[in-house]
């Protein structure tokens, strides 16, 4: 009697020839769920900044924060107002984040007292800086706008539009 006690060669390299076909099939989608997934977590954060601005400026009769970017150093536990950007953080408008891990930027735009504005605030996949800002993925160039009124429009052509 001949038992055979493991699998030939080409049985192996027909295994690792089909896992490595579906491996090159399915990356690319994984990379576009994940881009997607990271897109939806910025406009969380941007009609949060963006609501947080408008209620800021109901509380100040009409005016915005200036203008800037919300950073880890928002987080220094300051008094408000300090007359930036980090006010939404420091007057409890915004919470308190590692803003730094996340894969994008979040601007406040400068609003005028009074007058629409066109953006309140913006999200920037960012492709440069400390991980996860690295990225050579294929899907880096999203961004978002929210104005005051609330509504959020892709930046360009290439953004997912935004999750209803």
């Amino acid at each position: 009697m001949n038992a055979r006690s493991g699998f030939t060669l080409i049985e192996l390299l027909v295994v690792i020839l089909i896992v490595g076909i579906l491996a090159a099939i399915g990356y690319p989608s994984y990379l576009r769920s994940m881009e997607t997934s990271k897109a939806n977590d910025s406009v969380g954060y941007l009609t949060m900044a963006g609501n947080a601005d408008r209620m800021y400026a109901v509380d100040h009769n009409g005016a915005y924060v200036p203008s800037g970017q919300i950073t880890d150093s928002c987080d220094s536990g300051a008094t408000c107002p300090q007359g930036n950007a980090c006010d939404l953080v420091y007057c409890g408008y915004m919470p308190t984040d590692n803003y730094s891990e996340k894969p994008y930027t979040i601007t406040i735009g400068n609003c005028s007292p009074g007058s629409y504005c066109g953006s309140v605030a913006t999200v920037n996949r960012c492709t440069s800086g400390p991980s996860p800002c690295t990225n050579t993925s294929p899907y880096t160039s999203w961004g978002y706008n929210i104005d005051s009124n609330g509504v959020v429009t892709a930046l360009n052509s290439s953004t997912p539009p935004p999750p209803q």
